[in-house]
């Protein structure tokens, strides 16, 4: 499964990332992005 995290606070997008990588190994995060506008635009 691909996961894409939006997150603005890149401490809590980092940590995040952490934790989904210890419950669900097989998540491959593509993308921390920093706001929906960014994700909007094509990031």
């Amino acid at each position: 499964m691909k996961a894409l995290i939006i997150e603005d606070e890149g401490l809590i997008a980092r940590e995040l990332e952490v934790k989904i990588k210890e419950v669900a190994e097989d998540v491959d995060i593509i993308e921390v992005i920093p706001s929906l506008r960014v994700a909007k635009s094509g990031f």
